[in-house]
């Protein structure tokens, strides 16, 4: 076994003995522990909550002492020699406080309310606590909807705080309308006068939500590419203009909100990264300096991200629930050698990565994050269920906390997981949404295939030059880190095999498929969806029973669709690679089955793509339908008046860097899980090979056949 292989130190864990990070702001230590404290002393230092919701805590101290580590931030003069000072003026700045960014929590059915949180963080010098008041569309207050505010952190003299919120969902209309709600914080970027809105779905609505995801630029993009696609900027004012229409009731982020890539050009990194040899780079201490440049970059990075045009209007607007992946960290975090992951660098910086993840993406720290529902061992996993009304729900597996060469998430996290879709789903969900960032059912490259993959990609550096060098494309396409190797890539890469469909991953995979398969099989009447995105293109796919007969696919617990969406920022992959990639896009054998039944399980693309979205009277070959190389989100929204039917439309560019953001749509119905009558009323809408995904009007005829489960 090579070096770049030893994965024997494991994923990190963040209480183990080589902790940096130490509970709060200006706590911090460099190199191992002192050889008189233990991993239970360690243990006791991380669940010290100095700024837990609800405990009496003076800031100041600590929160000057930060302003002076971190004299960029505030009015202090810009240190360019520590990091890329921060413009935090403009519309998305208030005088007080940055934000708001509101977050979906959940459903509380017993209690018919919709749960939520509020993030604002205060400019240094702010210290009074933020006040919210929520109102209906008629400005009329609604009295105990809001808790006060609460102090999660402070750094660098700015304060994190949140502020609760449990809206009651209308019952108006059998509960089917949804309602406006207004909210106003003093002190934030919009006056009284214009508060913000979000959508409150019924009691018994279905929802309309979107999905996003790969929200920023990688660093090894050319400046001038990123001016040519407009930024972020155009697909999120398509999803403002989507939303003004449908009214979303939430925005699932499946990894990659904001690209922290750029971390590794601080100064204080660059004598690590130049050590030649790998037992230096695996025991160099994670310096005072790294840190303080560390915590610095991606405390700036979210705030001058989350500000961004667009995006911004969105976070204040369509209640938020993310998930992280690899560039919320680094490219690549988690399948790197494990020499590498256990290094106290990679462990520091992780640290780092997570405090600012936990606060602006989920609104809580590593000391709370149990508290308010996610899921993991120990602190190993910040997954989550989420209750979406009576009929859908979301489960965001965190793939990236304890991912490691060999391994995605723990056996311990895993149980949790199935525990939670066990004992937590109401009765009445048809419809659970999975969000596993990196998609579980995508074109495998496998030896043979990914020689050629690699020649045609090597071929066409003129393609994309000044975009990305080629092998960035093949590693965001699962080459083999062999044949990416064979043809010079530096080593590091070697070990960048994200895909679950790696020799390293795929059995997990399958594991997880079969528990999924299982829940769906002793439910009875739920459907499972997989939504992922990561990989710079749109597409779907699906996963069947092959010895059932075509037209009963629809009611086997086993078939799962598989959505692809992204990016809504990055650039996608050269035309060359989404060829090749279709030449491998063939129906493969999912390894082991489901053990609840004898049945085989095949995992296949879809065809989404009839049209090319930048020519709509052009056909698209019949072998290049399953994936589109442009930037795209995707709408989801009910279809008819059957509970847990749903339509994800892939919302697709149409011309780059167009700042409108103009997109063609794409349609993939999805049915949910049927009774054996409600499947006798469909079945004769089916197209021939059984699909659920038929056109449109079939599926429109398929739902008016069936009974109405609203309420139900």
């Amino acid at each position: 076994m090579s070096d770049s292989d030893d994965d024997s130190h494991g994923p990190w864990s963040p209480w183990s003995q080589r902790g940096y990070y130490r509970g709060g702001p200006g706590q911090y230590t460099s190199g191992p522990l002192p050889a008189d404290r233990t991993a239970d002393d360690d243990e006791q230092i991380f669940t010290h909550r100095p700024y837990g919701r609800g405990a009496d805590v003076d800031v100041a101290a600590a929160a000057a002492a930060d302003q002076r580590k971190f004299p960029f931030f505030g009015t202090h003069k810009p240190d360019t020699t520590t990091t890329t000072p921060v413009d935090l003026t403009g519309p998305a700045c208030g005088d007080r406080f940055y934000g708001p960014y509101l977050k979906f929590l959940g459903t509380d059915l017993a209690t018919g309310r919709c749960r939520y949180s509020v993030l604002v963080v205060a400019k240094p010098g702010v210290t009074e606590s933020p006040a919210i008041r929520i109102m209906t569309s008629a400005q009329d207050a609604i009295p105990e909807v809001a808790g006060p505010a609460t102090l999660l952190d402070a750094f660098a003299d700015h304060r994190f705080w949140r502020m609760d919120v449990a809206v009651p969902m209308p019952t108006t209309g059998n509960g089917l309308a949804s309602a406006e709600m207004r909210y106003s914080i003093p002190g934030t970027r919009r006056p009284e006068s214009e508060p913000y809105t979000f959508a409150v779905p019924g009691r018994n609505a279905q929802w309309n939500w979107a999905f996003t995801s790969c929200n920023g630029f990688s660093s090894d993009v050319n400046p001038d590419v990123e001016r040519e696609y407009a930024g972020i900027a155009p697909l999120w004012r398509d999803v403002l203009r989507k939303h003004a229409q449908v009214k979303y009731h939430a925005m699932l982020g499946g990894g990659d909100q904001v690209y922290m890539d750029g971390v590794w050009d601080l100064p204080e990194l660059q004598p690590w990264l130049a050590l030649k040899q790998k037992d230096a780079k695996a025991t160099a201490a994670f310096s005072r300096g790294m840190n303080d440049a560390v915590h610095g970059f991606y405390f700036a990075q979210y705030l001058r991200h989350f500000a961004k045009d667009g995006f911004a209007d969105a976070l204040a607007s369509i209640p938020s629930m993310f998930v992280w992946d690899d560039h919320d960290i680094f490219d690549g975090y988690g399948s790197y050698p494990g020499y590498l992951q256990a290094s106290p660098v990679f462990r520091g910086m992780f640290f780092a990565a997570q405090r600012f993840y936990l606060l602006f993406q989920h609104h809580t720290t590593l000391a709370l994050a149990r508290a308010d529902g996610y899921l993991g061992v120990e602190r190993g996993g910040h997954s989550a269920v989420l209750q979406m009304g009576p009929h859908n729900a979301a489960v965001l597996i965190d793939t990236r906390t304890e991912r490691s060469v060999a391994t995605l998430l723990s056996g311990g996290s895993w149980s949790l997981i199935e525990d939670a879709l066990r004992t937590q789903l109401a009765p009445t969900t048809r419809h659970l949404f999975v969000c596993a960032t990196v998609p579980m059912v995508y074109p495998r490259l496998h030896a043979e295939s990914a020689i050629s993959v690699a020649g045609i990609a090597a071929n066409a550096v003129g393609h994309v030059a000044g975009k990305m060098p080629w092998f960035s494309y093949l590693k965001k396409t699962g080459a083999f880190k062999t044949i990416v190797n064979s043809l010079g890539e530096p080593e590091l890469l070697d070990d960048l095999n994200d895909h679950w469909t790696s020799a390293n991953h795929v059995a997990e995979r399958n594991a997880a498929l079969d528990m999924l398969g299982r829940i769906a099989h002793e439910r009875g009447n739920l459907r499972i969806t997989l939504v992922s995105g990561d990989v710079h293109c749109g597409g779907a796919g699906h996963i069947f029973p092959s010895s059932v007969p075509a037209n009963h696919w629809l009611n086997h617990p086993a078939h799962m669709t598989q959505i692809i969406s992204s990016a809504i920022g990055n650039i996608p992959p050269p035309g060359i690679v989404i060829r090749a990639l279709h030449a491998v896009a063939k129906p493969l054998a999912v390894s082991g089955g489901a053990d609840h039944d004898a049945d085989g399980l095949t995992e296949a693309m879809l065809a989404p793509f009839d049209v090319d979205a930048g020519k709509p009277t052009h056909k698209l070959p019949a072998d290049q339908r399953a994936l589109m190389g442009r930037r795209n989100w995707c709408s989801v929204e009910p279809r008819g008046a059957m509970a847990g039917s749903v339509t994800f439309e892939l919302r697709v560019e149409v011309n780059k860097g167009q700042r409108d953001g103009l997109t063609h749509a794409y349609a993939v119905p999805v049915l949910p899980k049927l009774t054996d009558d409600e499947f006798e009323a469909v079945k004769g809408y089916l197209a021939a090979d059984g699909m659920m995904h038929a056109s449109s009007a079939s599926v429109e005829k398929a739902e008016m056949g069936a009974r109405p489960l609203v309420g139900m």
